[in-house]
């Protein structure tokens, strides 16, 4: 492409919750415009000035009637290439990958293989096990549980397995006792039904973020939980980017091992009494803290579109720093009002900035909040 070119990208599912946490990303790049489709007619980021166009449709398409959808939207917008941000979307484009008209790229994909090892915690363990990459003891069981079949000890983590099930640790149990576990059992489901059990490690999270081309990691950051989210399962509200080359050892061989093509965020947890670190998932998609990376100087999502035209990616070194989102941002401010007049502290470490470049979806937003608190 000439270096005057302008790129046009098309996200096909930006009604996605991570949506906005790419976009933001996405908006800081020269030269690109950024076209979105989405189910939600009313979606707020339709009124963005970063937004070149906004295209809505019906949910009841069915796949070949969206793809005739998404073919005509290219070929009428002049689309460069076609930018999914979730699994369901990687799927499908996967699974259409020859029947989009030519003139559209594709970013670096992961093999439909390797999505459905990631996808399912029953086979993921499975294939750490096989290639001997550490992680989490677990069983498997067929309902009705019995007690006298489980063989990991207190604690333990009861798991929905598939992809669809879960996603930012929800269903995720802990269970500490024996009678606890007991009294869970009739909740779990109807007999016949698969349970996931996994070994509760003591120790703390670390998760490394890759972009990466047939298992090799093109480039990679790494961060730790320092502010917890809405659970101690869900992603942290504040985190550190740090170096960690036990982490990225780890993280090397598992992305090898899965011929890793595209993102993907790999959740790990430090094991005190092994004094490792343990490969706990795998999301085959973009993540909670991908701004955390822009602000250490690590584009993700810029350095997905550049690979699909050719640019090559070398492994940048980035900045050590804390980074809180916008639930992180409110609990400091809970915590000390006096941040608010820390304007250098908000605008580099939190998304403040991005509301400031472009505030009228923010509007929408707070508009629709507080009308369907008044009158909803």
């Amino acid at each position: 492409m000439s270096k005057t070119k302008r790129i046009s990208i098309l996200i096909p599912d930006a009604e996605e919750g991570l949506f906005v946490h790419v976009f933001n990303c996405l908006i800081t790049m020269d030269g690109l415009d950024i076209h979105i489709v989405s189910k939600n007619k009313t979606h707020p980021f339709q009124y963005s000035k970063y937004v070149k166009s906004f295209t809505s449709f019906s949910s009841e398409l069915g796949n070949e009637a969206f793809l005739a959808f998404i073919n005509n939207l290219c070929h009428s917008k002049g689309i460069d290439l076609l930018f999914p941000i979730m699994p369901p979307m990687i799927d499908f484009i996967l699974e259409y990958s020859h029947r989009f008209i030519e003139t559209v790229g594709l970013p670096l994909l992961p093999q439909k293989w390797s999505l459905e090892v990631v996808n399912d915690k029953i086979v993921f363990s499975e294939h750490l096990q096989s290639k001997n990459i550490p992680g989490p003891a677990f069983q498997t069981f067929k309902l009705p549980l019995s007690q006298d079949n489980l063989k990991l000890s207190f604690p333990i983590l009861i798991k929905p397995h598939q992809g669809k099930e879960s996603g930012s640790g929800q269903g995720i149990m802990l269970i500490y006792d024996i009678e606890e576990f007991n009294d869970l059992i009739p909740s779990l489901g109807e007999d016949g039904k698969t349970v996931f059990i996994q070994e509760y490690i003591k120790g703390f999270d670390i998760d490394c973020s890759v972009l990466c081309k047939e298992g090799e990691i093109l480039q990679h950051t790494i961060q730790r939980g320092v502010l917890p989210g809405k659970t101690s399962f869900s992603p942290h509200d504040g985190v550190i980017l740090e170096h960690n080359e036990g982490v990225l050892e780890v993280t090397k061989a598992l992305m090898k091992s899965l011929n890793w093509t595209g993102v993907a965020h790999v959740d790990l947890r430090f094991d005190e009494k092994q004094l490792g670190y343990k490969v706990i998932e795998v999301n085959g998609r973009f993540w909670q803290s991908i701004l955390a990376s822009l602000y250490v100087g690590v584009n993700f999502p810029q350095l997905l579109v550049l690979s699909a035209f050719g640019k090559k990616i070398k492994n940048a070194e980035y900045d050590t720093k804390t980074f809180y989102n916008r639930s992180g941002a409110l609990k400091l401010i809970r915590r000390n009002p006096g941040i608010l007049f820390n304007l250098r502290k908000l605008w580099s470490s939190t998304p403040l900035k991005f509301v400031f470049y472009d505030p009228i979806p923010w509007i929408v937003v707070a508009k629709r909040t507080i009308y369907g608190r008044l009158f909803g």
